[in-house]
Formats: structure tokens, sequence, C-alpha cells
């Protein structure tokens, strides 16, 4: 979106059942991604949206909006 990475996830109700394979998944589309920075909205109907993004490395910039950044290498 306008030269930003954003990051999505659409799961069915089904998929919950799987939290590490989940959570393993999106760590490594993160990585594979080559991104500097990823951006993600937490769904505020998700109770655990917060918790899953800031597990995967994101911080929080401002309203629902979070933001992954690379580590400098």
């Amino acid at each position: 979106v306008r030269g930003q990475c954003w990051a999505f996830c659409d799961l069915k109700p089904s998929a919950k059942k799987y939290p590490v394979a989940l959570f393993k998944a999106a760590r490594r589309v993160i990585v594979e991604s080559g991104a500097r920075f990823i951006y993600a909205t937490a769904d505020p109907e998700q109770k655990t949206a917060i918790r899953f993004l800031s597990a995967l490395g994101f911080e929080h910039v401002e309203k629902d909006v979070w933001r992954w950044q690379r580590s400098a290498q």
C-alpha cells in the first residue's frame, strides 16, 4: 500500500485450533518477505490480536496500527 508492506490474516474459525502452527507460519512469512518494515492492524474483535502481533515482534505505532522492523545486521 503506497510503498508500505502490510500484513493481514484471514482465517477460518477452525484455524484457531492450531495457534502454534499459525505463529510459526506468520513468523516464516515475515522473515522470508525481505521487507524492512511490515505494518499490520489489530482487529479489535479478536481478543488475542495484540498479543499475537506483540509475540511476532510488532510494536504499537498509533491507534490500531502495529509495525515490525527487521533488525539491522
